[in-house]
């Protein structure tokens, strides 16, 4: 008699094959061996390529992809030289002008100045004093001494260091208890700098309306990838040597309090932070996933093969990234954890429909039960999948190339989750025994399902959905008209860290980390070696010091205070000035001349750093006002621009790291928009074609929109700005959230023409597919927790929110979902009995 049924089970099945299932079952389930191994064999060909395995930590990673300010600032650098550099404090123990401690510092600046890739260190103990004793304006090339010489009145030295324009705030302190030393990184070899010219020229003729030949085009992938590779190696050795000048700042503990600061050090410690997440967290995912599954299935196959099949997913994708030299960044850093979480949960689906045929048909032989198993979950989990790649594509608007890059990324491994779930996991369980499960606990798998008391709860209760769905929406949409941008480096991590720690030191007592510029650009040769001229930048230079936001001010008004000090109290006059240029050694005009001012005195550079620690630091807010400052200073007249020969007034512009990072900050808005306007889109389009129904991809989108409005409102309320890593989690949560609809509506179709009873569909799906849902939420929930502990703050907000919106998702999926098909009846009029 069983024989029998399990024939009718088979034949039924059968009977309800279609071409593709055949070729399914033919290629993958009668072949279960060599999918297995295929896609073991896969995985090793594309894990050997871990050793691969890098991190771009060039600062291009956190700026606008053509963004025309990062061309400017390309130029800039080009005409004033580099700001590559580090800044190493030292806060001795002892009196810094004691002849121990400047000696100790004269070991610690030539192992550093040893380092091959560091062009020069500048410190207190080599830039030229003109008052330690005082010299003449005529003796400045060679009537100076420096701290290295010997000598030299230590005391006038101190009082001269830390009262001059230049050095205070900028090698040292006012109390003259810390100093710096500006660690100066060589500049990038003159083959690599046009390497990049002519990427940018050929980006330029592509972008234009003649747009490239083939030879150009072909020129222009040769370029490209020559860059890439170039800038690689680039990034290696400029990290190798952060590390390096750590180990040997390391090596002189014993001098006192030491920390490094500077954007390269942010970056490479950020990188550092997120290297060590990507290990830590995909690890603790995979221990959280193993418990989680044990909890639900409690049978060791339900345990270890999904997660198998999504360690595999990860091995592949992340070995096929580092195979291609696709680098991850700071946002991409993530790829690991969000892979293997999305591919447990479909893993998850699969296996609660295969318990749940298994409890209906306990005498159908494992292959046909895996059959049934994928004939029902494989196009709703085909349709999740593609619908959270879409939430991911979205992600491509945003024009920030790490975030692009995460899009990308993502999809490619949607893509090979989806294959692992449906050829790795059904071939490895058609291969083990099927097992005996007592009658009691295949009744169980049908029953007893935690998610009927929200069945419960929206029968009685719907008007009570409705009404905290809608109460829940509008708060959420106070919140977001609270949402902004304006964020801090220094916020990015917690108090303890030592790069929190040097950010701070270097923000309250050597000038502010972050570099921002203003370059004015004059007609006429020579413009701004005129001392009038020069007098009037000094009102410039004394208003930009003036702002809350700016620490230290450096510009060719810099060079004329000296001058002033030098020469007082007689005032310095034009002639003083040109022979004070003259006489310069070039090793000075190096560093008080040359970085601030061109050649031909057509263009200066007025060179400040922001503190990052400054409470009330709005970046856009102080761009705004130096823009409106300078529209003031330098306003277009009538008689200019009635008279082609009246001289144009100068113009000035704001370039350096501040301005880049600000535009990629502000970029974030619109790309918000964007990202959740394409997703919403192309989603409600792809319900409508899975559906087949424009009332019920309607349904199918609203509960989608709260978890969205939710997660949202909420950073607005709590006054967490949008970053590069929270600027995701909408368009992410959107992604995945779908796929509790899809999943729900698909069964529910299913059960519906059952009795034509909405009600009684409602109660079968939430202990039907509802488990599903619920336990895969519980487990992207738990996997999202675990980020909780990275020491890079964005990573934190965005593993606590997604999880928070995860939740909401669940909620609305169980709730608000149901009403709505309940009340709206999209599947016509119902039979329920009186």
């Amino acid at each position: 008699m069983e024989g029998r049924l399990a024939d009718m089970s088979v034949q039924g099945s059968s009977s309800r094959q279609t071409p593709v299932s055949r070729l399914y079952e033919r290629m993958v389930l009668r072949r279960p061996i060599l999918a297995v191994v295929a896609g073991i064999a896969v995985s090793i060909f594309f894990g050997l390529s871990l050793e691969n395995f890098k991190l771009d930590a060039s600062t291009e990673s956190i700026v606008l992809e053509n963004d025309p300010d990062l061309r400017y600032y390309n130029e800039t650098r080009k005409l004033f030289g580099s700001d590559d550099y580090l800044i190493a404090m030292l806060t001795p123990t002892g009196d810094l002008f004691e002849e121990k401690t400047l000696e100790n510092l004269r070991v610690l600046r030539d192992e550093l100045q040893a380092l091959e890739n560091v062009g020069t260190v500048t410190s207190i103990l080599s830039v030229p004093l003109f008052q330690s004793p005082p010299i003449p304006i005529f003796q400045l090339g060679t009537g100076y001494k420096t701290l290295d010489a010997e000598g030299v009145d230590v005391e006038m030295a101190r009082a001269e260091l830390t009262e001059s324009p230049l050095y205070r705030d900028h090698l040292i302190s006012v109390d003259g208890e810390t100093t710096a030393l500006q660690i100066n990184f060589r500049p990038d070899p003159a083959d690599f700098t046009a390497l990049f010219d002519r990427r940018t020229a050929l980006r330029d003729r592509e972008g234009s309306e003649d747009g490239l030949t083939t030879a150009e085009a072909r020129e222009l992938d040769e370029v490209t990838a020559e860059y890439h590779s170039r800038r690689a190696v680039a990034i290696e050795l400029r990290n190798n040597d952060i590390e390096t000048i750590r180990e040997i700042l390391a090596g002189h503990g014993e001098l006192g309090e030491i920390h490094m600061g500077g954007v390269p050090m942010i970056v490479a410690d950020i990188i550092r932070y997120v290297r060590d997440d990507i290990v830590n967290f995909s690890l603790g995912v995979i221990a959280f996933v193993l418990v989680m599954l044990a909890i639900i299935f409690r049978e060791i196959r339900w345990v270890v093969l999904p997660t198998l099949t999504s360690v595999l997913t990860v091995l592949i994708v992340v070995g096929y990234l580092s195979r291609v030299d696709w680098r991850m960044t700071i946002v991409t850093s993530n790829l690991t954890s969000l892979l293997l979480i999305i591919c447990i949960a479909m893993s998850i689906h699969v296996v609660v429909r295969f318990r749940e045929i298994y409890a209906g048909n306990p005498l159908m032989d494992t292959r046909n039960l895996m059959l049934e198993t994928v004939r029902h979950v494989a196009v709703p989990c085909l349709y999740t999948s593609l619908t959270t790649m879409v939430g991911f594509g979205s992600l491509i608007v945003s024009q920030i190339r790490p975030v692009m890059d995460f899009g990308l990324m993502m999809m490619i491994g949607l893509s090979v989750g989806y294959v692992m779930c449906f050829v790795f996991l059904p071939a490895a369980l058609v291969l083990l025994p099927r097992g005996d499960v007592p009658p009691y606990k295949l009744a169980q798998l049908t029953t007893r399902s935690p998610m009927e008391i929200f069945a419960r709860f929206t029968h009685r209760r719907g008007r009570t959905v409705l009404v905290c769905v809608l109460l829940a929406a509008l708060v959420a949409g106070v919140g977001i008209t609270r949402l902004e941008v304006e964020n801090r480096f220094i916020d990015y991590f917690h108090e303890s860290t030592p790069i929190y720690e040097g950010m701070t030191l270097v923000d309250e007592r050597l000038g502010g980390t972050t570099p921002l510029e203003v370059v004015i650009a004059a007609e006429g040769d020579a413009y701004w070696k005129k001392l009038e001229n020069i007098e009037n930048l000094r009102e410039i230079h004394e208003w930009l010091e003036e702002q809350p936001e700016t620490g230290k001010v450096i510009s060719p008004v810099t060079l004329l205070r000296i001058l002033e000090k030098i020469n007082a109290p007689n005032p310095v006059n034009q002639l003083l000035l040109n022979a004070a240029v003259l006489m310069l050694p070039n090793d000075i005009k190096t560093e008080v001349l040359k970085p601030y001012v061109t050649e031909d005195f057509s263009q200066v550079r007025i060179a400040m750093r922001v503190r990052e620690s400054s409470a009330n630091l709005r970046r856009q807010a102080l761009l705004d006002r130096i823009d409106s400052y300078f529209n003031d200073q330098y306003p277009v007249s009538d008689a200019a621009e009635g008279d082609s020969d009246a001289p144009s007034p100068p113009v000035a512009r704001t370039t350096g790291m501040f301005v880049l990072y600000n535009n990629m900050l502000q970029s974030l808005i619109d790309s918000q928009v964007a990202t959740i306007a394409m997703v919403f889109g192309a989603i409600w389009l792809m319900f409508t074609i899975l559906f087949r129904s424009l009332l019920m991809a309607t349904i199918a989108i609203i509960p989608n929109m709260l978890p969205v409005l939710l997660v949202l409102g909420t950073l607005g309320w709590l006054g967490i700005p949008l970053d590069m890593m929270t600027v995701m989690i909408a368009a992410i949560t959107l992604g995945i959230a779908v796929d509790n609809t899809i999943h729900y509506i698909h069964r529910f179709k299913e059960e519906f023409p059952k009795d034509r009873d909405y009600i009684a569909a409602m109660y079968r799906c939430h202990n039907s597919i509802g488990r599903a849902i619920y336990y895969t939420s519980i487990t992207i929930v738990a996997g999202f927790s675990i980020l909780v502990f990275s020491h890079f703050i964005p990573t934190v907000y965005f593993g606590l929110f997604t999880g928070l919106a995860m939740v909401a998702a669940l909620l609305a999926a169980v709730t608000l979902l149901p009403w709505l098909l309940i009340t709206v009846k999209p599947l016509g009029p119902s039979e329920e009995p009186d």
